[in-house]
């Protein structure tokens, strides 16, 4: 859009700065100055200063009153909206507004006695063009030039030619509607909202007036009217008609309803003031309270402009600034309470505040350096940062990653499912084949696994992250889990190279106690003499086990192939509770002593081997594992081998120590079978 210099006047009384110093005051805040030239107005010299409005939630500034706002503020001048002593009349206008779900706001008043027979005074002509519209008459000029000045758009309905009153209402049937320029278009049943009278459509209420009500030279009385729409409405028309002008590009916007009864005043001013009419009418005001502007008050901190800004900005200069705006603002504590001006819709937080301090301040008094945020706390689930280092790990070593659908078959689901939940039916499903949510991933990937024995492919290396989905009782239940499928040729051992490539992933991420256990009920293709429990201490987070046929066909398999599952989250929550010890130079000889400890059940021997670090103490002991085990199936307990590593003690002192802690089989009786998060006793100290 195109502005006058001296049009800024009008609402700036006081500016002296130079056209140049104002066109560089506009880039500096944030508004892009494309045009400056010198021209002449009613033979005074002027200047045009194009301003290119890029946000599209400033709609306050496509009109001279409000890109003189932003002047004022910036040279901490006076800005004077003026103000209209209007003629008042006893005749109430027929205006009824149906589409009340489309219209803000609609103010409507009439105006006699005009003589379009006369000429548009040069000024208005030149100011007009100078805007880059051309000059037609002179009450569609006054009307143009009104809608520059305001920002707001407004029709002028030639009131002879309208029978009965105004009313706003969605097409009412189907019919035609020719434009002022001759235009035919069709108007679809409640759909395009139009101003009509009794006899039809008079204008399309969003873009473009109508021939049947336009302004002639016969034209004395007209009804002139500025409204404010919801602008979903006005690109939703503008755009299925085919039609963009001056007035939709404004009304599509986020326009202040508030301000709009001012436009009305200007526009019946410069009626009467240059057209020479008179008010005929009571001003009709549809403004109701349900869409009446609530100013919403933010707080921000009194520090946050500098912060974002990265240069410091005084309290002072913040309270100055949007002050100089229009804000109302109070300070409380490092705190300040913000109201925001009634045309400024735009403003919902505490950045769009600072933005406008810091627009006043200048842009250009922002050095180049790092801002003076302070580092947000990170809010990504750890599942999710699991994840992508699985998927990162994952692909370092190989891994073709593949991502499969979320249904499958109720068949897929009992062939490969290891828990108790029972499975979830889709509604609507995408695919009639595939109508159940899946509780595991290796059905995909064994599909996945197909594709690549089709083309010959026996080495592979296949894995998935995505969701599992389950129902317990009345709950559902999303996991987030990955899946690793590996096949090698028969000379290799997939289940081997499985475990190490997981156990790899595990403990580079901290997972100390690694451990498995037998799976009681291992899937129906699953080896159940190869099928285990993963374990992070003593919780279970995921399943191992080996393929013995390929579930989809039945046929049996062309190499060994495994099968990972990890609940991710599960894995999260272990890796929060270990502590993997550091590397600790060793620099005397360590004594080994082994020593035989029967028990029942792995927990009953964790707790057990806990009760012995704990006595022997992290001085001396250098690590403790179990090295064998044998089943005592006379006594339904099994006898377990653990080789104790002591460090920084004579043969002597290590063999009493060992005898203190494992010789005496009483001292162990009274050990808790509950072992603490924070302890681990199962890996080597190096």
């Amino acid at each position: 859009m195109r502005i006058l210099y001296n049009e800024l006047k009008l609402f700036i009384p006081g500016l002296k700065v130079t056209p140049k110093a104002v066109a560089e005051c506009l880039t500096l805040t944030g508004l892009l100055v494309d045009h400056f030239e010198e021209t002449t107005i009613g033979g005074k010299k002027d200047w045009v200063i194009g301003v290119e409005v890029r946000a599209s939630n400033r709609p306050d500034c496509l009109g001279v009153a409000g890109i003189a706002r932003e002047v004022a503020a910036y040279f901490g001048l006076q800005f004077v909206l003026p103000k209209f002593k209007l003629a008042k009349a006893e005749k109430k206008l027929s205006v009824n507004v149906k589409a009340a779900a489309d219209c803000k706001r609609v103010s409507v008043v009439q105006v006699d006695n005009l003589n379009n027979n006369h000429a548009t005074p040069l000024w208005l002509v030149e100011t007009i063009q100078a805007h880059g519209m051309n000059s037609l008459s002179l009450l569609v000029d006054i009307s143009n030039y009104a809608m520059l000045l305001t920002g707001y758009p407004n029709h002028i309905f030639d009131a002879g030619k309208v029978v009965g009153g105004l009313q706003w209402e969605r097409a009412p049937k189907p019919d035609t509607f020719t434009t002022l320029d001759g235009t035919t278009l069709e108007l679809r049943k409640g759909k395009e909202l139009v101003v009509s009278d009794n006899l039809g459509p008079l204008v399309l209420a969003s873009a473009v007036g109508g021939r049947r009500s336009a302004i002639s030279e016969r034209t004395t009385s007209v009804l002139a009217e500025v409204a404010v729409y919801h602008g979903v409405k006005v690109r939703t028309d503008a755009r299925s008609l085919g039609v963009t002008t001056e007035a939709s590009n404004r009304l599509e916007k986020d326009l202040a309803p508030d301000m709009s009864f001012w436009a009305l005043e200007f526009l019946t001013h410069a009626l009467t003031a240059y057209g020479s009419g008179v008010v005929a009418s009571q001003i009709f005001n549809y403004y109701p309270k349900s869409e009446q502007t609530k100013l919403k008050k933010v707080v921000m901190e009194a520090d946050f402009p500098s912060r974002l800004a990265g240069i410091p900005i005084t309290h002072t200069e913040i309270e100055r600034f949007l002050k100089r705006l229009g804000f109302e603002v109070t300070k409380t504590g490092n705190k300040y309470s913000v109201i925001p001006p009634k045309w400024r819709l735009d403003i919902v937080n505490a950045a769009d505040v600072a933005e406008e301090v810091i627009r006043i301040k200048g842009f250009n008094t922002i050095t180049p350096s790092a801002p003076l945020l302070k580092p947000v706390q990170n809010v990504t689930p750890t599942r999710i940062l699991l994840a992508s280092t699985f998927r990162r790990m994952l692909a370092e070593l190989g891994f073709d990653e593949t991502l499969t659908l979320p249904t499958i078959t109720s068949e897929g689901n009992g062939q490969m499912s290891v828990g108790d939940q029972t499975e979830i039916r889709t509604q609507n499903a995408i695919n009639e084949e595939f109508p159940v949510l899946r509780q595991g991933l290796a059905y995909g990937l064994i599909k996945q696994q197909h594709e690549y024995l089709k083309k010959e492919i026996y080495y592979i290396s296949l894995f998935e992250i995505g969701k599992v989905f389950g129902r317990n009782g009345k709950r559902i239940v999303e996991t987030d889990k990955l899946g690793i499928l590996l096949q090698r040729e028969t000379y290799e051992h997939a289940v081997q190279v499985t475990q190490a490539i997981l156990e790899q992933l595990l403990r580079s991420l901290g997972a100390v106690r690694i451990s498995y256990e037998p799976l009681s009920k291992a899937p129906r293709y699953a080896n159940p003499h190869a099928a285990w429990l993963i374990l992070i201490g003593n919780t279970t987070v995921g399943t191992l086990y080996q393929l013995q046929s390929l579930p989809l066909t039945g046929n049996k398999l062309s190499g060994p192939t495994a099968f990972c599952e990890l609940d991710i989250e599960l894995v999260a929550e272990q890796l929060q509770v270990e502590h993997p010890r550091q590397a600790r130079e060793l620099i005397g000889k360590l004594v080994v002593l082994d020593t035989n400890i029967e028990a029942t059940n792995k927990i009953e021997l964790e707790a057990i081997l806990h009760k012995a670090q704990k006595e022997i103490g992290r001085q001396q002991l250098w690590s403790l594992d179990v090295v064998d085990m044998y089943a005592l199936s006379a006594k339904s307990k099994v006898r377990y081998t653990v080789r104790v590593s002591y460090q920084g003690l004579t043969d002597a002192e290590a063999k009493a120590l060992h005898e203190k802690t494992f010789g005496l089989p009483k001292a162990l009786e009274s050990v808790s079978s509950e072992i603490p998060n924070d302890q681990s006793f199962t890996s080597k100290e190096k």
